[in-house]
């Protein structure tokens, strides 16, 4: 038997018109199931999610949303907007030594109760994103897209810890091969 679609539920959900709280949402949920707990940098983040609003795979995410530089004349999507109400409902914390560093505090259940607001492609195109904001986490923004983007076309699922392995390793279809088994055996631990 089909699923009786609910009609109020789908118009409810955030599906087109994404703003920049939107996409702080998104961010939070995919952070959240990526680690609980997780901390990260603002900056970097605004920084990350700027670089990538010309690539055509993720127009649909960006299509609102405004690029603002910052005092070092970087490209930034500003989310300093959207930090006050994630405080007030606790869902995350900032570090009073470092307004830049955040933590994540919110429970399972109410990033969930967010992820139920957004359609399923906006979170598959969203969790394609992820992929290259973690490695601007983990490398820095543009210090990582040498060695593992090309990587990333041809297995767009697999975490980005398998790249480091590979630096420098011509890319034969043995080597590929190991990629690809590397990076299913980690997407079944995760």
């Amino acid at each position: 038997m089909e699923n009786i679609i609910n009609f109020e539920e789908a118009r409810n959900k955030r599906n087109s018109n994404l703003s920049t709280e939107d996409i702080f949402n998104l961010f939070l949920i995919f952070k959240n199931c990526e680690q609980p707990l997780a901390a990260f940098d603002l900056n970097i983040l605004m920084e990350s999610l700027a670089k990538y609003k010309e690539m055509d795979r993720f127009a649909f995410l960006y299509r609102n949303l405004i690029i603002t530089r910052n005092a070092n004349g970087k490209d930034i999507i500003d989310l300093n907007c959207c930090l006050n109400k994630h405080v007030q409902n606790k869902t995350i914390i900032i570090n009073p030594l470092n307004q830049s560093e955040i933590m994540l505090i919110g429970t399972d259940t109410e990033f969930n109760q967010l992820k139920k607001l957004y359609d399923e492609k906006t979170l598959l195109l969203f969790s394609d994103l992820m992929f290259f904001i973690t490695m601007d986490f983990k490398y820095g923004v543009n210090n990582w897209s040498l060695f593992a983007e090309d990587e990333y076309l041809k297995y767009p699922k697999y975490p980005g810890i398998v790249t480091g392995e590979f630096i420098g390793q011509e890319k034969t279809p043995k080597v590929m091969q190991k990629v690809r088994k590397i990076a299913i055996d980690e997407l079944r631990n995760l």
